[in-house]
């Protein structure tokens, strides 16, 4: 038998027999290529800073409530809501600041009065205003819509309205009606 039998041989063993590992090879392959194109989409990091923000954000409830990650309850009280919501209509494609007054009654934070302080410069994706006075139980700003996760900038001004008032919180408004809340600075 020469080489060029020998090889022949071979050849032919190998379309006969293993067809299906081709097939199985083919199709893996192409489901790892494709996986590594949807994780390059997906999963660049602001797409993954988006979906953390939506999955850890909360809607607000029809009873004007929202549930906080780290327990509790945030309710809007007196019509704050709609004055949250009219100062955020008014500001569409901006991003806003809010100081929201009220009352904390064990883990629930009730919210009666909703306060726009100064704006000194606002754009799409940034406000600079005065801080909220020390009486306040929540800081919040707008995010681009469905963009729900802080800044390390935003964690950094938090971190200061903590050391002030150890009850206050922060917020992020993403949409009409979707909130990330935050208890501490993560920063």
């Amino acid at each position: 038998m020469d080489h060029y039998e020998f090889f022949e041989n071979l050849e032919g063993d190998f379309d006969d027999s293993r067809p299906i590992f081709k097939k199985i090879f083919v199709a893996l392959m192409g489901l790892f290529l494709i996986i590594i194109i949807l994780s390059y989409f997906l999963l660049s990091p602001g797409a993954r800073v988006a979906i953390v923000g939506l999955i850890d954000s909360s809607v607000l409830e029809d009873d004007m409530s929202l549930s906080l990650n780290f327990g509790g309850h945030l309710y809007f009280i007196n019509g704050s809501y709609e004055t949250l919501l009219d100062i955020y209509n008014e500001n569409e494609l901006l991003e806003i600041k809010a100081c929201l007054f009220g009352e904390k009654l064990n883990d629930d934070y009730f919210i009666s009065e909703v306060v726009q302080p100064v704006i000194y410069s606002q754009s799409y994706t940034h406000v600079s205003a005065e801080r909220c006075s020390n009486s306040s139980l929540v800081s919040l700003h707008s995010h681009p819509y469905k963009s729900c996760y802080p800044s390390h900038q935003d964690f950094v001004s938090f971190s200061y309205v903590k050391m002030e008032n150890n009850d206050s919180l922060m917020a992020i408004m993403c949409d009409k009606t979707r909130f990330n809340v935050f208890s501490t600075p993560v920063l």
